[in-house]
């Protein structure tokens, strides 16, 4: 599993979210969300979304879009070192 579907699967267990409870919050199929958490790339459409149930302001956030990178890279078989940790600047 990739940075992106980890993100998901921790956020989904805080919350006490089913597959099929959280696709009922994004509008998609279990399938999807099945592929997010597990190799499938979503679409730019559904960044702001993710990013939001991740708990960030926005896609355009730091801290998601060093997930989308990483998971970028993950999903061309880079190796990943641990990602780092990003300071908020608020």
């Amino acid at each position: 599993m990739g940075p992106l579907g980890d993100a998901l699967r921790k956020r989904r267990a805080a919350l006490g979210l089913t597959q099929v409870q959280t696709c009922e919050l994004f509008g998609i199929t279990q399938g999807t969300l099945s592929g997010w958490e597990n190799r499938a790339k979503p679409g730019p459409e559904h960044f702001d979304d993710l990013a939001r149930f991740l708990g960030y302001e926005s896609a355009q956030d730091g801290n998601f879009s060093l997930i989308l990178m990483r998971n970028e890279m993950w999903l061309r078989g880079v190796p990943l070192e641990p990602a780092p940790k990003v300071e908020n600047s608020n």
